[in-house]
């Protein structure tokens, strides 16, 4: 294994670890299922054209599943208008977190704050639209008599996605998780395996026995995440 943790350099170790598995993945696979299982097949299954594409597809799986266990903790901010309750979101935004905007002076004179600013300010994230789109949304929204007090800036910090970068320079994951990231990303392809195969046996051969190996293929994905679960979180097996 090259050791990069550039796409290609991934995805390549990525197929190798995939052995014979990897002809499931050559091309879109829907055509060949019966009609009544194509629709679903078609929503959780490989959607990709090409090997190349549906590899990549679950890599970005595998890195964004990084994002839960480990956190990219960055700042942003906004510039808030009176009336005006949704603003744009970060592209990389996983999870926000919070702000201190108008804590310091409730903090330091609530007494002097106006009745309609003592109420805290909720700040979520929505996905709407289509194409999609990410905002945040303040509830209430900001009224002048917020931005008087408070100002118009509103940092805040929030947890960033994990990306897979063309070069290893725009990778987010670790070197030191390279074969973390590679485990999820085989265990993802296991799902997406035991989707297909979900009403019959997986028999995957190894080449030099005729015979068909004891387990499924949906038994051979809950084995790799739970020793994915127990890596991710440092548990001693």
């Amino acid at each position: 294994m090259s050791g990069s943790m550039s796409r290609a350099d991934l995805t390549a170790d990525f197929e190798a670890a995939l052995h014979d598995a990897i002809s499931i993945f050559n091309a879109d696979r829907t055509s060949a299922f019966d009609e009544d299982i194509a629709a679903a097949v078609k929503a959780a299954g490989p959607t990709g054209s090409t090997k190349e594409e549906n590899l990549s597809r679950m890599l970005n799986i595998a890195a964004l599943d990084f994002s839960r266990y480990r956190q990219r903790h960055m700042y942003g901010q906004l510039a808030l208008q009176a009336g005006v309750n949704l603003y744009p979101a970060p592209d990389d935004l996983y999870l926000y977190i919070g702000s201190d905007w108008g804590r310091q002076a409730a903090r330091d004179e609530p007494w002097n704050l106006p009745r309609a600013l003592r109420h805290p300010m909720v700040v979520e994230l929505l996905e709407t639209g289509v194409p999609a789109q990410r905002l945040l949304r303040f509830s209430p929204g900001p009224t002048s008599q917020h931005l008087i007090v408070f100002g118009v800036t509103f940092p805040y910090s929030y947890d960033a996605r994990h990306v897979i970068g063309d070069d290893a320079t725009g990778t987010t994951i670790r070197p030191e998780d390279r074969d973390l990231l590679l485990l999820r990303a085989v265990t993802e392809a296991l799902r997406e395996i035991s989707l297909r195969d979900a009403w019959k046996p997986g028999r995957m051969r190894d080449g030099l026995n005729a015979s068909p190996r004891n387990q499924t293929m949906s038994a051979l994905y809950e084995k790799f995440r739970t020793e994915w679960d127990m890596r991710i979180n440092r548990v001693a097996a």
